[in-house]
């Protein structure tokens, strides 16, 4: 992923801007993308892949 900025559009119609940290799977739950926000403070958050509606590399 490389830490590529991403401009990332939800299912639930809410877009995320945020660099890519890692994607992953969990056996149980499933494969998430794991994504440091551009807010102050870098909050890192984790989306399941299947919530993802588009992405693209901004």
């Amino acid at each position: 992923m490389h830490h590529d900025k991403l401009e990332i559009h939800l299912h639930d119609n809410r877009i995320l801007v945020a660099s890519a940290i890692n994607v992953y799977l969990e056996k149980e739950t499933g494969e998430w993308l794991e994504v440091e926000l551009t807010d102050k403070n870098k909050t890192r958050q984790r989306i399941r892949l299947d919530h993802i509606a588009s992405f693209k590399k901004v």
